[in-house]
């Protein structure tokens, strides 16, 4: 009887073993399916942002998430993310605002590029020169931009399609820096310091460029 009860025992260890075993073996290859499907994403967007030019919402929260750099300037990487922000809010100010010639995607790029290199370098002068920018003043400074609060939000996602964050760290904080600069260096000055600066280090982007 012991020796039954024993044996059965026994039984039921080793279903409860293989039970186990198996979900672990089928979390395993889940884990592995979605790595692998994350590694096919990774090399599509790549490759669909760097030779084809991709530039929408879902490929700018892409880069974001993954850090796709940009470019490379003195030993330091652009931001992807920065660079299709901008370009996108860009865009749709100029399709929403049809008094305003739009500068087409060629110009749009160069714009673009032209943006976050200088915020880059600028970001890097406050930096040396221990130079701070709250969040708070920021802020504030989208306040004095958009008397209407309202008015604010409203035209944020009409005029930019961006969110408030979004704005103001991509819009306002560089306002802000340049301004800050400008203070320090004196407007002459801060443009010659961008222009030797980009001589001396000249950027080299990953993106292919438009036609």
């Amino acid at each position: 009887m012991a020796e039954i009860l024993e044996e059965k025992e026994t039984q039921k260890i080793l279903l409860l073993w293989c039970e186990n075993n198996g979900v672990i073996v089928l979390v395993r290859r889940f884990f592995v399916k979605a790595i692998f499907i994350l590694i096919i994403l990774f090399l599509l967007f790549s490759w669909g942002v760097y030779q084809k030019n991709w530039d929408g919402k879902t490929t700018e929260w892409f880069s974001g998430v993954f850090y796709l750099p940009l470019g490379i300037m003195n030993g330091k990487f652009f931001s992807m993310k920065e660079y299709l922000v901008f370009q996108n809010a860009m865009r749709n100010f100029y399709q929403k605002n049809s008094s305003l010639e739009f500068p087409g995607p060629v110009e749009l790029q160069k714009k673009a590029l032209a943006h976050v290199v200088e915020n880059t370098f600028f970001r890097a002068l406050l930096k040396k020169y221990n130079i701070s920018i709250s969040k708070k003043e920021a802020f504030q400074k989208k306040e004095m931009l958009f008397e209407d609060a309202r008015f604010q939000e409203e035209s944020l996602k009409v005029w930019y399609n961006m969110e408030e964050d979004e704005f103001v760290t991509y819009f306002v904080m560089p306002l802000l820096s340049k301004e800050r600069l400008t203070e320090k260096f004196g407007e002459d000055e801060l443009v010659s310091l961008v222009e030797q600066y980009q001589k001396e280090n000249p950027p080299i982007f990953f993106v292919r460029m438009k036609e």
